[in-house]
Protein backbone atom coordinates (compact mmCIF):
# COMPACT_ATOMS: atom_id res chain seq x y z
CA UNK A 1 0.00 0.00 0.00
CA UNK A 2 2.96 2.64 0.26
CA UNK A 3 4.19 1.61 -2.89
CA UNK A 4 0.77 2.85 -4.40
CA UNK A 5 0.67 5.85 -2.29
CA UNK A 6 4.65 6.96 -3.38
CA UNK A 7 3.57 6.14 -7.02
CA UNK A 8 0.72 8.42 -6.97
CA UNK A 9 2.70 10.85 -5.48
CA UNK A 10 5.06 10.19 -7.76
CA UNK A 11 3.05 10.79 -10.52
CA UNK A 12 1.34 14.20 -9.09
CA UNK A 13 4.77 15.46 -8.80
CA UNK A 14 5.41 14.48 -12.60
CA UNK A 15 1.94 16.31 -13.54
CA UNK A 16 2.39 19.21 -11.57
CA UNK A 17 6.11 19.58 -13.68
CA UNK A 18 4.71 19.06 -16.52
CA UNK A 19 2.07 21.33 -16.33
CA UNK A 20 4.66 23.77 -14.53
CA UNK A 21 6.69 23.39 -18.04
CA UNK A 22 4.14 24.02 -20.26
CA UNK A 23 2.82 26.87 -17.83
CA UNK A 24 6.59 28.65 -18.17
CA UNK A 25 6.51 27.55 -21.96
CA UNK A 26 3.33 29.52 -22.47
CA UNK A 27 4.75 32.37 -21.01
CA UNK A 28 7.73 33.09 -22.84
CA UNK A 29 6.36 32.01 -26.05
CA UNK A 30 4.06 35.06 -25.12
CA UNK A 31 6.76 37.20 -24.12
CA UNK A 32 8.57 36.44 -27.34
CA UNK A 33 5.61 37.51 -28.91
CA UNK A 34 4.98 40.59 -27.69
CA UNK A 35 8.91 41.78 -27.87
CA UNK A 36 8.33 40.92 -31.61
CA UNK A 37 5.70 42.82 -32.06
CA UNK A 38 7.10 45.83 -30.45
CA UNK A 39 9.80 45.44 -32.76
CA UNK A 40 7.92 45.22 -35.65
CA UNK A 41 6.01 48.79 -33.96
CA UNK A 42 9.23 50.19 -33.96
CA UNK A 43 10.20 49.28 -37.64
CA UNK A 44 7.27 50.72 -38.96
CA UNK A 45 7.57 54.05 -37.15
CA UNK A 46 11.24 54.04 -38.49
CA UNK A 47 10.24 53.47 -42.10
CA UNK A 48 7.54 56.33 -41.82
CA UNK A 49 10.34 58.62 -39.94
CA UNK A 50 12.30 57.98 -43.32
CA UNK A 51 10.03 58.60 -44.83
CA UNK A 52 8.95 62.05 -43.92
CA UNK A 53 12.80 63.02 -44.13
CA UNK A 54 12.95 62.37 -47.71
CA UNK A 55 9.79 63.77 -49.05
CA UNK A 56 10.65 66.76 -47.23
CA UNK A 57 13.59 67.09 -49.86
CA UNK A 58 11.48 66.07 -52.60
CA UNK A 59 10.37 68.68 -55.64
CA UNK A 60 6.07 69.64 -54.72
CA UNK A 61 5.42 67.84 -58.06
CA UNK A 62 6.92 64.33 -56.66
CA UNK A 63 4.14 64.06 -55.01
CA UNK A 64 1.52 64.97 -57.85
CA UNK A 65 -1.26 63.01 -59.23
CA UNK A 66 0.46 60.76 -61.85
CA UNK A 67 4.07 61.71 -60.87
CA UNK A 68 6.89 59.92 -59.48
CA UNK A 69 5.27 58.89 -56.07
CA UNK A 70 2.05 57.20 -57.80
CA UNK A 71 4.77 55.19 -59.99
CA UNK A 72 6.43 54.38 -56.43
CA UNK A 73 3.65 52.86 -55.09
CA UNK A 74 2.83 50.79 -58.02
CA UNK A 75 6.24 49.28 -57.74
CA UNK A 76 5.60 48.76 -53.91
CA UNK A 77 1.95 47.40 -54.87
CA UNK A 78 3.02 44.77 -56.81
CA UNK A 79 5.80 42.35 -54.56
CA UNK A 80 3.35 43.43 -51.55
CA UNK A 81 0.47 41.49 -52.71
CA UNK A 82 2.59 38.84 -54.23
CA UNK A 83 3.57 38.27 -50.63
CA UNK A 84 0.23 38.75 -48.70
CA UNK A 85 -1.16 36.32 -51.39
CA UNK A 86 1.57 33.54 -50.58
CA UNK A 87 0.72 34.04 -46.74
CA UNK A 88 -2.91 33.15 -47.69
CA UNK A 89 -1.98 30.19 -49.54
CA UNK A 90 -0.08 28.97 -46.71
CA UNK A 91 -3.17 29.07 -44.63
CA UNK A 92 -5.29 27.62 -46.52
CA UNK A 93 -3.11 24.42 -47.19
CA UNK A 94 -2.36 24.12 -43.44
CA UNK A 95 -6.73 24.69 -43.05
CA UNK A 96 -7.88 22.87 -45.59
CA UNK A 97 -5.86 18.83 -46.76
CA UNK A 98 -4.98 19.29 -50.69
CA UNK A 99 -6.92 17.29 -53.21
CA UNK A 100 -5.37 14.63 -54.74
CA UNK A 101 -7.89 13.85 -57.99
CA UNK A 102 -10.86 16.12 -59.49
CA UNK A 103 -13.83 14.25 -61.17
CA UNK A 104 -16.15 15.79 -62.74
CA UNK A 105 -19.70 15.02 -62.46
CA UNK A 106 -22.30 16.34 -65.07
Amino acid sequence: MNSHIIYGSGADQQLAEILDFQKTFAETRAQTKAVDLELRRLDAEEARNHVCYLLSFMPPAFLTRGGDHDAILTLLLIPRMTQKTEILISQVREKYRSIEKIDRYY
